[in-house]
Formats: structure tokens, C-alpha cells, sequence
């Protein structure tokens, strides 16, 4: 299974899309803005992660600098 994300300029190039996607028999979705955030949040979170341990105070203290 391959997924795809497609960020338009305008509803009706979405609209026609969707359309489009769902004649090839295909699912698709269109996605809250948040949901999208989200997504792109966490895309943005699994690249950088190091599998490092970090204790709460350091994460405090560099917040504070």
C-alpha cells in the first residue's frame, strides 16, 4: 500500500481530486487543517528522533534559555 499526500491551492482543484481518485477506484480523504498538523508534526518528530534518553529538568532548563 502506498500513500500519498497532495496539498491544494483551491476546493475545487480537491474536489476534482477526489473525484478523480475515487473513479480509479482508489480511497481518499481530505484532511482537517489540524489533522494535518498533526501529521506533518509527527513526519517531522520520527526524522529527528535519536533514541536518546533525556531527564525532564534538562528539557526544562533548555526551554528556559
Amino acid at each position: 500500500m502506498e500513500t500519498i499526500i497532495i496539498q491544494t491551492s483551491s476546493k475545487s482543484t480537491s474536489k476534482l481530486l477526489l473525484s478523480l481518485t475515487k473513479k480509479l477506484g482508489e480511497k481518499a480523504h481530505i484532511l482537517d487543517p489540524e489533522i494535518a498538523e498533526d501529521l506533518a508534526f509527527g513526519l517531522m518528530m520520527q526524522q529527528e528522533k535519536t533514541g536518546k534518553k533525556v531527564s525532564k529538568d534538562s528539557i526544562l532548563s533548555a526551554l528556559k534559555s
